[in-house]
C-alpha cells in the first residue's frame, strides 16, 4: 500500500485505486484527471481548464506484486 501523498490540512483527497492523493485547494473547481503509466509505474495527474490540460503532479505508483504474478 502506498502512503498518503501530499497531505494538506482541510483539503479532501483525490482517491485513485484506493490511494489518497492530496492536491492544492486551488484545483477544487477544475476537472482533475489521473493517468497511470503501467510500464513506468508512474501516476500523472492533470487539471483541465478551458479545454487545456496541465500536469500538476507526477508520482511513483507501483503495481501490486500480487498483480504482477497473475500476468505470467
Amino acid at each position: 500500500m502506498l502512503p498518503v501523498i501530499g497531505k494538506m490540512k482541510g483539503c479532501p483527497p483525490m482517491i485513485v485505486f484506493h490511494e489518497k492523493i492530496f492536491l492544492s485547494p486551488s484545483y477544487i473547481n477544475y476537472f482533475i484527471l489521473a493517468e497511470w503509466n503501467l510500464k513506468e509505474e508512474m501516476l500523472y495527474i492533470y487539471f483541465e481548464k478551458e479545454q487545456r490540460s496541465k500536469m500538476i503532479k507526477k508520482i511513483s505508483f507501483k503495481i501490486n506484486l500480487r498483480s504482477k504474478k497473475c500476468t505470467k
